[in-house]
């Protein structure tokens, strides 16, 4: 069986191939390219549950009703952004996950296993630069909302790796999907209150805080029915 670092060397293709097939260029051509995409994503997802021990197996699984619950309410309900055929994309919620999985993997890498604990502080206040200067310069400020939330999370995760990666990990995804039209961002949200740009800088804080809200969510129900599992925090 492939491992899960090679597998996870295909990613970049992965997202490239998904996010293509649902973009506004390829509509002009084909109508079921979105199909591909969530085949895509769901084929790959069920790779990396196979490769994966159970304790994070549970935590994906998690992430993934986390990630339905937050895209019901951000984008069917506030309209915080709206995908293409205003609808959730399936592919989306399956490929929240992967972007955390993603993060795992780079993190075990011995680079980041020997380095790690010195370049994750620099990777949040390099985040936090992105988004003073966006939020200063282009008025976006629904991205320092999601800061003040991550400064919260990552000084009470004591600035971990895993999310310092998982950020740029999403800021480049986010970029790619609103180029290629899979999905826009509202210029305001909030009643007016927030402003942002498409896509929003500190967007990739979202994720984070779905990634909190599903280890706690795994530990309650490993703490039930699955006592022998331990759900650790990244």
């Amino acid at each position: 069986m492939m491992s899960l670092n090679r597998l996870y060397s295909l990613s970049p293709f992965l997202f490239l191939i998904v996010l293509g097939m649902d973009s506004l260029w390829m509509q002009q051509f084909i109508s079921w390219g979105q199909s591909v995409s969530v085949a895509m994503t769901a084929g790959f997802l069920w790779l990396t549950l196979q490769r994966l021990p159970r304790e994070r197996q549970l935590i994906v699984l998690c992430f993934i009703v986390i990630a339905i619950v937050g895209e019901c309410l951000f984008s069917l309900v506030f309209r915080v952004y709206e995908y293409r055929l205003s609808n959730i994309p399936v592919y989306v919620p399956l490929g929240h996950p992967i972007l955390l999985v993603i993060a795992w993997v780079l993190a075990d890498l011995s680079f980041f296993q020997k380095y790690g604990a010195k370049i994750a502080p620099w990777l949040a206040r390099a985040n936090w630069l992105i988004i003073a200067a966006v939020a200063l310069l282009l008025g976006d400020t629904l991205s320092l909302a999601f800061g003040a939330l991550g400064l919260f999370v990552f000084r009470k995760r004591r600035y971990s790796l895993v999310y310092g990666l998982m950020a740029w990990i999403v800021l480049a995804l986010e970029i790619a999907g609103t180029q290629l039209g899979c999905w826009r961002w509202a210029a305001e949200s909030a009643g007016g209150w927030l402003h942002a740009t498409n896509p929003p800088f500190g967007a990739f804080l979202g994720y984070v805080a779905a990634d909190v809200a599903s280890i706690k969510l795994a530990r309650r129900i490993s703490a039930r029915w699955f006592p022998s599992l331990q759900i650790l925090a990244p």
